[in-house]
């Protein structure tokens, strides 16, 4: 390496070429970096996937499972739903929610 007295500057063609070598190393450690997130978000998008088609299919088997038991109780001897007064045909807010507003119909 040249070496310069105090004070003064390196000569020209030594500058431009350190400054080459800086921006082709930033260039490079760019493209690193961009290929790195690119392929982090693509596998964080799949475990998103993954975590959400558990979550769904504990959440479809629950639904079954309680669709199910109500099943199941109603085909019992003497506990099914025989006549409108043991309370299947009304409105009120029971087990399936409240009841529907004036604009939906069922």
């Amino acid at each position: 390496m040249v070496s310069c007295p105090p004070g003064t500057r390196p000569p020209a063609p030594l500058r431009s070429s350190i400054l080459v070598v800086v921006l082709i190393t930033l260039v490079f450690a760019a493209a690193a970096l961009t290929a790195f997130v690119e392929k982090a978000s693509n596998d964080l998008l799949v475990e998103v996937h993954l975590s959400d088609s558990h979550r769904l299919r504990q959440e479809a088997f629950s639904a079954l499972e309680v669709t199910l038991a109500v099943l199941e109780d109603s085909a019992r001897p003497d506990s099914g739903l025989h006549s409108v007064a043991e309370g299947w045909a009304t409105r009120s807010a029971g087990p399936t929610g409240p009841p529907p507003r004036a604009a939906r119909s069922t």
